[in-house]
């Protein structure tokens, strides 16, 4: 099928569980709802004049984030797409694009971008950052991956232990804007739940 051109090949993000370090297919997942937060973390101008804020429900996926990106109908925002920002406690700079999947009611309506570790977002990366990599930033067990993106205070810790540290590091800073609870469905291994 390759060879007739039916089928491609390449680079795509799958369902992994971190326990029993597999991938999983969209069949061998069960969506969960859960109630969790929505943090609103402050991302710094590269320029120095202001921040961004984005709303996100794994603050400690952002240093794998390749861009942010807003809806091209938003006024908030407008003028926004090609500058560059910071990403928080890292330093890294990533630019500013748009994209019309981009929900304009959710959060601030400003979207991180994390291609390796999120589906939507993996499919935005290669519309709007399309020479990007798709920086991993979590090991295969969902530790803190030993990356020059990751600070080095956060290298190794397990992703819940991270997001603790993250939050007090963003709050020690004044990065982290507020918390709201959010329910969210949530991709859970069929096997080991």
């Amino acid at each position: 099928l390759y060879e007739q051109g039916l089928i491609y090949r390449g680079h795509y993000i799958v369902n992994w569980c971190p326990r029993g370090r597999t991938a999983l297919s969209d069949e061998e997942v069960d969506h969960v709802e859960k109630e969790g937060s929505l943090w609103y973390i402050r991302y710094p101008m590269a320029d120095g004049s202001g921040s961004v804020t984005v709303a996100t429900t794994r603050p400690e996926t952002m240093f794998g984030d390749v861009g942010l990106v807003y809806h091209p109908k938003d006024d908030r925002y407008r003028g926004f797409a090609g500058k560059r920002v910071k990403i928080p406690l890292s330093g890294q700079v990533i630019p500013i694009a748009v994209d019309d999947a981009v929900e304009r009611e959710f959060g601030t309506g400003m979207l991180k971008v994390t291609p390796a570790h999120d589906a939507n977002d993996f499919d935005i990366a290669r519309r709007a950052f399309p020479d990007a990599d798709a920086p991993l930033i979590l090991t295969e067990d969902a530790r803190m991956e030993q990356s020059p993106r990751v600070p080095p205070a956060l290298q190794g810790l397990d992703r819940f232990d991270a997001r603790k540290k993250i939050l007090k590091l963003l709050e020690q800073h004044g990065l982290l804007v507020k918390t709201e609870p959010h329910p969210h469905r949530v991709r859970r291994c069929y096997r080991c739940d």
